[in-house]
């Protein structure tokens, strides 16, 4: 079955889940087409599959890096990959590796939720801890709230070392959390921001 076939069909499937539920719990930008050579990851399982196809992804984004609208196009591509059905962990490691590279802030309120699942909370604070933007800071502190506890010692180590200030009143509050790791990451947090 070539290429073309697969990817209409993961679009019908995509459309009947939309229509039997009445919403899409992610919003997809419509407007974003994914290159084959980007989708082809979309099922990569790691020690199973071949690495060429994520050899084609890295060097598209490598060539993207010479053009701001090239690397925000290939970074909205990576994004859209990030939420799509069927999409296996090991793909979205990858993806967040390379937005790590190309990621703006026009990306990261859609790879911040990530961060509210245990099984992708590290991947997406490795592709946002770098980005210079402040709403990295207020996305990571929103998941400190709403994400699961095992992923907030992660989050907390992220805004210590982004030097978000603003982070402090939660810092402070987390710091006397029941969870020892939650409290313990906290205090260091505190420690690292000289508070």
């Amino acid at each position: 079955m070539n290429l073309y076939v697969i990817n209409i069909h993961r679009v019908m499937a995509l459309v009947l889940v939309v229509a039997v539920t009445g919403c899409a719990s992610i919003p997809m930008d419509t407007k974003v087409v994914i290159r084959p050579e980007i989708l082809a990851i979309q099922d990569y399982a790691l020690g199973v599959d071949s690495r060429e196809s994520i050899t084609v992804v890295e060097e598209i984004v490598r060539d993207a890096l010479t053009s701001k609208n090239q690397s925000r196009r290939v970074a909205a591509e990576l994004t859209k990959l990030l939420h799509l059905p069927g999409t296996t962990l090991d793909a979205k490691q990858v993806a967040c590796r390379q937005l790590w590279l190309v990621g703006g802030p026009e990306n990261v309120s859609s790879i911040a939720k990530l961060l509210g699942h245990v099984e992708t909370a590290d991947m997406a604070r490795y592709a946002l801890e770098g980005m210079d933007t402040p709403l990295v800071d207020d996305q990571l502190i929103y998941y400190l709230d709403k994400g699961p506890d095992s992923a907030k010692p992660g989050m907390i180590n992220s805004l210590a070392a982004r030097g978000t200030v603003s982070a402090v009143p939660t810092l402070q509050t987390l710091s006397t959390n029941g969870n020892d790791a939650i409290a313990d990451a906290a205090r260091a947090a505190l420690e690292k921001l000289d508070t």
